[in-house]
């Protein structure tokens, strides 16, 4: 311990405070009006006012800013959020003596840990963005509170893994250009969208893990028949086991990839969100993957199954006319691969154009002419992109139709996450996913525009970055474009824009939870896919979406909705 003299008790009347310094130390010490004396740190944990100047009742300090209120004898906040920290005292001699002896490392984190499971709960953002802050001092790596995240999505999420999710794994691109502390900037963003989600919500009840035997692929069958029976609570138990037993990324992913290939799932995000899964456990370790895995697991068996919908008839039966042919199919495209097929734009063609039992035919013939499945995946990334140009933005704000700048973005995010399918799961179940591919991307072809949405001429020069931020946060999107075309013909590096886009993504610039976490994803996708393909258009697609406006708020429009159903019988109307 380290007792430091600090005053005289005489100095100190009862029912008064002070302050004490040392050296880093800015301490009020407060004498009760029982006599008791008490030090806890002057600064308040909320906003840093000081509480010597406070109110004392008893044994409770009240900082009279914002009305916390903390208990002297343990620094305990009985009102508003975080604690305050307290140090031991005693007389000696007649002088108030203080302990400033620092507090272990260890000790202090634990109580953060606690102090962030409070403020999640209650979505006190404040307190959570300074317990992260506090953490990273201490030497917490920014992935571990990622999965904190994570983690606490898996926990409450009552329906099964959400968006927080996938910003997890993304928000770690961030981490490069924020250092130390800074880190917190990005991470409560991702912080955030897990725990708006869920506030004051309780736990999930799991199953207990299930033992699935020591045959992975057996067991893989077992928890496949589960899914497709949509029995969640076998499906989650055997996942559980088979962590418990040690299994990791090699015997789970083939599970994994042929649950969610079995059904279009939920607008392509369980597809979307377990290449994130696997991306943010390959980071943290796999050891991370209870309850993150079982609860994204529970989310596919819970998902809306798509293609048991009406429209979408056509893909199953054609789907139904290469049975037993698949295999084949994914030899001719991977092992027996031409890497001189060159129906690469036909394909997108009619993949954005043409019929849709056209572009199912197209995508069968070309695995059949032995295209290179990274090479369909490239094309299926550009038709994808390319809708995201052709999107009409009148449609955002139309309160008469669901479909919004949202639904749009989630062909490029599904098409990126069919690329690391492909890479991660190379096997017959991959052509299922690029056939909903097709299906997804044709599908959005009644939110085009009727009048092209890009410039009609090249813009003249590349002029740096500011400029083109600033015609993205002015909402000039012609001109957004045409800077980042003359940008990306200018040959030049890309990463200061890709660095300065990312910034924005986490600067507020949108500020509805699902908003921002799309722009998260898409910032992410639209790079990794230019790298891929070389193509300028995954890049232009987001800048398309950031350059125009977005209706966040739906209120307006889900009351049209019910007063048209209810009065009228009407189902809402949807484009896609």
């Amino acid at each position: 311990m380290s007792w430091t003299e600090a005053l005289p008790l005489s100095e100190l009347s009862a029912g008064h405070t002070t302050v004490f310094k040392s050296g880093e130390h800015q301490i009020a010490v407060v004498r009760t009006r029982d006599g008791e004396v008490f030090a806890i740190d002057n600064r308040c944990p909320h906003e840093g006012y000081p509480l010597a100047q406070g109110t004392v009742a008893g044994c409770v300090l009240t900082c009279n800013w914002h009305n916390y209120k903390f208990d002297l004898r343990d620094g305990t906040c009985v009102m508003g959020e975080e604690a305050v920290r307290s140090y031991p005292t005693r007389i000696q001699d007649d002088i108030i003596v203080i302990d400033l002896s620092p507090p272990d490392p260890e000790e202090q984190r634990a109580k953060l840990w606690v102090s962030m499971d409070e403020g999640m709960r209650d979505h006190q953002m404040g307190r959570v963005a300074r317990d992260v802050v506090r953490l990273l001092s201490l030497g917490v790596q920014p992935a571990e509170i990622a999965v904190y995240g994570a983690r606490w999505d898996a926990l409450y999420a009552e329906y099964g893994s959400s968006h927080a999710l996938p910003v997890a794994a993304d928000i770690l691109h961030w981490m490069d250009a924020h250092p130390g502390p800074q880190a917190a900037i990005p991470l409560v963003q991702a912080l955030d969208i897990a725990a708006r989600t869920h506030i004051r919500r309780q736990l999930r009840l799991r199953p207990d893990p299930q033992d699935p035997g020591s045959d992975p692929v057996a067991a893989g069958v077992r928890f496949c028949a589960a899914v497709e029976a949509e029995d969640a609570d076998l499906a989650e138990a055997i996942v559980r086991g088979a962590i418990a037993r040690g299994w990791a990324k090699a015997e789970l992913t083939p599970w994994l990839y042929k649950s969610v290939s079995a059904h279009f799932l939920d607008f392509g995000h369980q597809l979307i969100y377990l290449t994130k899964l696997i991306e943010l456990l390959d980071q943290v370790g796999w050891e991370h993957a209870d309850p993150v895995l079982s609860s994204f697991v529970f989310g596919v068996v819970n998902g809306t199954r798509e293609d048991l919908l009406p429209e979408w008839s056509s893909l199953n039966k054609h789907l139904d006319s290469l049975d037993g042919e698949l295999d084949a199919l994914f030899t001719a495209s991977s092992v027996a691969a031409d890497p001189d097929w060159s129906g690469h734009k036909a394909l997108i063609e009619v993949v954005l154009d043409g019929r849709r039992m056209d572009a199912f035919t197209a995508l069968t013939e070309a695995l059949r002419h032995r295209a290179p499945l990274t090479t369909i995946v490239d094309a299926l990334s550009e038709a994808a992109g390319q809708r995201m140009l052709r999107f009409d933005p009148a449609l955002d704000p139309d309160p008469s139709t669901q479909d919004s700048w949202l639904s749009v973005t989630h062909i490029q995010t599904y098409m990126a996450a069919l690329r690391h399918a492909v890479a991660n799961h190379p096997s017959p179940d991959v052509l299922r996913l690029a056939f909903f591919g097709v299906m997804f991307c044709h599908k959005g072809r009644g939110l085009d525009a009727e009048e092209p949405q890009v410039p009609d001429q090249p813009w003249p020069a590349h002029e740096g970055v500011e400029p083109l931020l600033d015609a993205v946060a002015s909402k000039r999107r012609l001109e957004a474009l045409g800077r980042t075309e003359a940008w990306l013909h200018s040959n030049e590096d890309l990463s200061t824009l890709k660095t300065a886009l990312m910034a924005l993504a986490v600067e507020d610039a949108v500020t509805r939870p699902i908003v921002v976490a799309h722009i998260i994803k898409n910032t992410i996708v639209a790079f990794e896919e230019h790298d891929a393909t070389g193509s300028p258009t995954p890049v232009l697609a987001l800048i398309a979406l950031l350059s125009s406006p977005v209706k966040e708020r739906r209120v307006h429009r889900v009351t049209r909705e019910a007063i048209a159903f209810v009065t009228e019988g009407k189902v809402p109307r949807s484009i896609m």
